[in-house]
């Protein structure tokens, strides 16, 4: 959540490596989600909602990678 208020904050010459922190973090997340439905943790109706919304989550910021990619290119 910190990279995708630095990215938002930032220059475009940083913004890149913030956004692609904030998919590093993401793919923590989603394997740490995997693991505790594996443990039994958290069960797989839980799993599936928070997983739906780490996917959301991972393509907008692919998305705005994409994006911010293209833009700096364009420049």
């Amino acid at each position: 959540m910190l990279n995708v208020y630095k990215a938002n904050k930032s220059k475009k010459e940083t913004r890149l490596a913030y956004i692609d922190a904030a998919r590093q973090n993401l793919e923590v997340v989603r394997l740490l989600l995997r693991i505790t439905k594996d443990l039994k943790i958290m069960g797989v109706k839980g799993f599936v909602f928070l997983n739906v919304q780490v996917e959301e989550l991972s393509k907008q910021l692919t998305s705005w990678h994409k994006y911010t990619a293209g833009a700096d290119a364009n420049n």
